[in-house]
């Protein structure tokens, strides 16, 4: 499960979570919202297929962050859209 986030500047995973990924080697280091800094991994790429048989791909960041985030801008940035809305459907 990840938590949308507006203020994120990539996609991270906490790396506990991303061990059926393979590992690619990275150069970011991040910064908390409190100032602190975050150890990073490396990079991961998820694929998964959706149920209507689409497939999806999403780059992060493996890291000690205390939860998965997902990155709204780079989420339009990949060119994706996003809706809020309490309506359900």
């Amino acid at each position: 499960m990840f938590t949308g986030e507006s203020g994120a500047v990539d996609h991270v995973i906490k790396k506990d979570k991303a061990d059926l990924f393979p590992l690619r080697a990275t150069e970011k280091g991040f910064t908390s919202a409190s100032g602190g800094s975050i150890r990073n991994y490396g990079g991961r790429l998820l694929t998964w297929r959706t149920e209507n048989k689409e497939g999806l791909k999403m780059s992060v960041q493996v890291t000690d962050a205390h939860n998965n985030v997902v990155s709204f801008p780079k989420m339009v940035e990949e060119g994706n859209d996003i809706m809020l809305s309490k309506k359900k459907g």
